[in-house]
């Protein structure tokens, strides 16, 4: 647990998340052109792993995959960049790669077609 005091309500509340479950989620809503998106704070601290993001996904969605990645990567789980792995969406592999600007993994979702989205792991 890092070594400081919360500053507003917003903090207690990422600080505990990060206590209690391993990290604390954020939520980047869509805007315009830009697909919403998910993100971890605090799994490179407790774990010494990447942070995850999700990119295009449906909320609930994306907050199971990061809740999944964080239960496994405590479990000792090891994740490297091109490394293909299941279990995160029924009937779907997850590509890992770097977060860069212009970098995103593809993942297929979906029983009933397919559907896109971007998965990336990224550390400070």
């Amino acid at each position: 647990m890092p070594s400081r005091k919360a500053t507003d309500p917003g903090e207690a509340k990422a600080l505990a998340d990060i206590e209690a479950y391993g990290c604390h989620i954020l939520h980047v809503l869509e805007e315009g052109d830009d697909p919403p998106s998910i993100y971890s704070v605090g799994i490179e601290h407790n774990f010494k792993a990447p942070e995850l993001i999700v990119i295009g996904l449906k909320p609930e969605i994306s907050q199971f995959i990061i809740n999944e990645y964080c239960s496994r990567v405590r479990s000792g789980e090891v994740f490297q960049p091109g490394q293909r792995s299941s279990g995160f969406i029924e009937g779907s592999t997850v590509n890992s790669a770097p977060f860069t600007s212009n970098t995103t993994a593809s993942i297929s979702a979906g029983t009933s077609g397919s559907t896109t989205a971007w998965i990336s792991v990224f550390s400070s």
